[in-house]
């Protein structure tokens, strides 16, 4: 077996715990537009959440994720790691994303575009500040500081990026580092989907690809696609969120980051268990 093999079978290994998935892509009520939608469901079968995006069909190629699929995403980058989806979560997925691919593929120092923590830094402040272009979020979105800190003076936005930094590379970074040395196949897994046509091939079948070496697709030609998945949670990553959660919580309070930033720093539902 190889370790392509083996991370997608401890991805995909049934655990006590799991998130449901359907995605679909469907006409919508507005000619000339497709809908994603995305819906999350406990295993007691409670919807826990539901996306939906509206496209044109003339939309340019793109990837799953940024069509707003994000099956890849949601099941590898958060409920693997007992990660919930928010908007502080988010960024976990941005460290686990910039410093995983590198270690994955043996290129930790040697980045073409620069090494992990400039591009941690990078996604930071595309986030906070924006605009990104179209996103799974949806394509109109800016940076989040406009939508969720609108009050926020400059020195504020400031302030904001700076506290962003600690929190992914003093709190979060070292415990994934942590993880990662100890578990290559945890490690595999955040190598770049480019690299991993198995697990691509596994997650997303039927799939119409407009350039399958790339993996884009267009909306018009994937109407009609429906995915059903599982995604487990591991132990030992939730416990690493936990950890991640209560050390964020105790610096968002102690630097009062609530009360101007909102849900930008707001660790409510960060992990699945809160």
């Amino acid at each position: 077996m190889t370790l392509d093999e083996e991370a997608l079978a401890y991805l995909l290994q049934p655990r006590d715990r799991w998130i449901d998935i359907e995605v679909s892509i469907c006409g919508d009520e507005n000619p000339g537009t497709v809908r994603v939608v995305s819906r999350h469901s406990s295993q007691e079968g409670n919807l826990l959440q539901e996306f939906s995006i509206g496209w044109p069909e003339s939309s340019e190629p793109n990837t799953e994720y940024g069509y707003g699929l994000s099956i890849i995403h949601d099941i590898k980058d958060h409920y693997f790691y007992g990660l919930g989806i928010t908007t502080l979560t988010e960024f976990q997925t941005i460290v686990q994303t910039y410093y995983g691919r590198e270690i994955a593929g043996g290129t930790l120092g040697r980045a073409p575009n620069g090494d992990y923590s400039s591009r941690i830094e990078q996604a930071i402040t595309d986030e906070l500040f924006g605009p990104r272009g179209a996103r799974v979020y949806g394509p109109l979105e800016t940076g989040l500081l406009d939508i969720y800190a609108i009050d926020a003076s400059s020195p504020d936005c400031i302030a904001a990026q700076y506290h962003m930094s600690t929190i992914c590379l003093d709190i979060m970074l070292p415990r994934l580092k942590e993880v990662y040395a100890k578990h290559p196949v945890i490690r595999r897994l955040q190598a770049s989907t480019l690299d991993q046509p198995l697990l691509v091939d596994t997650l997303l079948p039927g799939v119409k690809w407009l350039n399958k070496e790339k993996r884009l697709l267009t909306i018009r030609d994937n109407l009609g696609l429906r995915i059903q998945a599982r995604a487990y949670v591991d132990e030992v990553l939730l416990a690493t969120t936990r950890g991640i959660r209560e050390a964020v919580r105790e610096y968002v309070e102690r630097h009062d980051l609530l009360s101007i930033y909102c849900a930008i720093f707001d660790t409510t539902h960060y992990c699945l268990d809160s």
